[in-house]
């Protein structure tokens, strides 16, 4: 008989561990079933009624949400799992970077996005800043009413000891009863149909700020729009 060692509170390692398990052993039975029912689609629609034609975009649809709340999982999990790397990072290339990334999305809603060309230098992590922004700027792309074009704007103000970056957008804002709400993880406001999404976004973009040891601050109006404030350290240490 082998004693069973006692388990040790390893949040770090077991998180690992169901981020493998999701990057490996979850993503390939989707991806086969996405690969499946894009064969039927493309080669044996004739064969089927209108009613199996639209199951299987059905069966289409629901395995890409499958995949985006995957992808959101691991960004989730693996957020803490990689030692950070302080380097000198510029806020305009890194925005343009991650607009350039979000292309598709800003053509498809003929969003106007105001980059400064002259935003400051932040000494800090690139993976969690990264976090801490695209995921403000995807949002804003998508929370949007309907008849209404996206308009963000980004600024910057510098104090003695901290930055403050805001982005502002004209989207669909948040009520303030529900502006605690939407910042833990797996919260959603809307439903698939209105908006795709797996709410974890906000979350995550809160949780790589703490971890730069900076502050996000929201201010919002139903139907005007929402202002993101991210205070940061002149040098993150997370």
């Amino acid at each position: 008989m082998k004693l069973i060692p006692p388990h040790q509170d390893s949040t770090s390692q077991d998180m690992e561990m169901i981020g493998n398990a999701l990057s490996h052993d979850l993503q390939a039975p989707i991806r086969a079933i996405s690969n499946f029912a894009q064969h039927l689609a493309q080669n044996e629609s004739e064969k089927m009624s209108p009613k199996g034609q639209l199951y299987c975009e059905f069966i289409v649809e629901a395995n890409d949400q499958m995949q985006r709340f995957v992808k959101g999982l691991l960004s989730y999990i693996r957020l803490t799992q990689q030692p950070p790397r302080l380097m000198p990072l510029p806020l305009s290339d890194l925005l343009n970077e991650i607009a350039s990334e979000l292309t598709n999305e800003i053509q498809q809603s003929q969003a106007v996005l105001e980059i400064p060309d002259n935003l400051p230098t932040l000494h800090c992590d690139l993976r969690l800043l990264r976090h801490s922004l695209k995921p403000l700027l995807s949002n804003a792309l998508l929370y949007v009413p309907p008849e209404r074009k996206p308009h963000i704007t980004i600024t910057a103000e510098e104090q003695e000891q901290s930055l403050t970056l805001k982005i502002s957008d004209n989207g669909v804002g948040i009520p303030e009863e529900f502006v605690e709400a939407i910042f833990q993880p797996l919260k959603r406001l809307h439903n698939q149909d209105e908006y795709p999404g797996v709410g974890l976004g906000l979350n995550i973009a809160n949780r790589a700020i703490t971890l730069l040891g900076g502050q996000l601050a929201l201010d919002s109006t139903p139907d005007q729009g929402s202002t993101f404030c991210l205070t940061f350290p002149h040098e993150t240490h997370p």
